[in-house]
């Protein structure tokens, strides 16, 4: 399966946007919405489907 922005931004709660300016490094984001929707540490994998 492949892994959308859409499915992440589902999965953190926020919106594709958000999630595009985070992978992008563009745009105001708080520190809180980088650290929810970029995960260093590997974080949780979606489910496969």
């Amino acid at each position: 399966m492949v892994v959308t922005i859409k499915d992440i931004a589902e999965r953190v709660g926020v919106s594709v946007t958000t999630i595009s300016r985070v992978l992008n490094n563009r745009g105001y984001l708080s520190d809180n919405l980088k650290k929810k929707g970029s995960r260093s540490d590997g974080g949780d994998e979606l489910p496969a489907e």
